[in-house]
């Protein structure tokens, strides 16, 4: 069946509903073209089986889509309704309607992760630091230490921070400097984490309102990274001057 609601996206939440009003619009369209008139709770719940579908999925851009392939409720109504032919015929329109609503949704829940691109592009950090009120960072790892936000620079630097690339693997080592890998593949548990790449937390800062998600960001010790961590994914932003006054390099 379908699954394209996601709570508190402004931009699939209005898609959405763009594309109930277009079913309800052809369902209207259909019921009054027809001259036997159908009953509308059974017209309802027919239309609402009628969506029930096999179908592929897939992800575009960090969201879950799927195609409708089979008409499984369109079968299943058909299989209900057997020998009464005659009534099938008044009912089956809008049983068609629910299934071919798949692909309403398809289209507006492509449409919404376009839309939302724009709107909200993850390789701008503007998107996720639309509002900065008073920030600051918290000391969240005890290998890290004391250190205070520039935040006259960090405010006017956010513009030249640029999308990067992390290698994890790198950054298990840093985090595990001490202990080699073969070393701990035979323990039952993961070694003690001696240095943490991002000891901070940036507090303040609020994303763009409508994004649908809320994102915790995380300070690199240098003060020259940001690790912005959403249900979505991760994006690491680097500058190249420290925001930090204090901690360590």
């Amino acid at each position: 069946m379908f699954d394209y609601w996601i709570p508190n996206a402004l931009i699939t939440s209005m898609m959405t509903i763009i594309g109930w009003g277009i079913l309800i619009g052809a369902v209207c369209y259909v019921y009054r073209k027809q001259t036997e008139k159908p009953v509308i709770w059974k017209m309802t719940i027919i239309l609402y089986i009628g969506l029930f579908c096999f179908n592929f999925s897939f992800m575009v851009s960090e969201t879950p889509v799927k195609i409708a392939i089979l008409p499984l409720g369109v079968w299943i109504l058909i299989l209900v309704f057997g020998k009464r032919k005659e009534r099938w015929k008044v009912y089956r329109p809008f049983a068609w309607l629910g299934f071919f609503g798949n692909y309403i949704f398809l289209i507006t829940t492509l449409l919404s992760i376009l839309v939302q691109s724009l709107l909200y592009p993850t390789d701008k950090v503007e998107t996720f630091l639309a509002e900065l009120n008073n920030p600051g960072i918290l000391l969240i790892h005890p290998s890290g230490k004391q250190a205070v936000l520039n935040k006259e620079l960090f405010i006017e630097s956010l513009s030249f921070w640029e999308i990067g690339k992390m290698d994890t693997q790198q950054w298990y080592y840093e985090s595990f400097p001490e202990i080699k890998e073969e070393e701990w593949e035979e323990e039952e548990q993961m070694p003690h984490q001696t240095m943490e790449r991002f000891p901070y937390i940036l507090l303040g800062a609020t994303p763009k309102w409508g994004i649908g998600y809320e994102s915790t960001i995380y300070m690199e010790r240098d003060g020259k990274g940001m690790l912005i961590s959403t249900e979505k994914g991760q994006y690491y932003f680097r500058s190249s001057e420290s925001v930090l006054k204090g901690g360590t390099d």
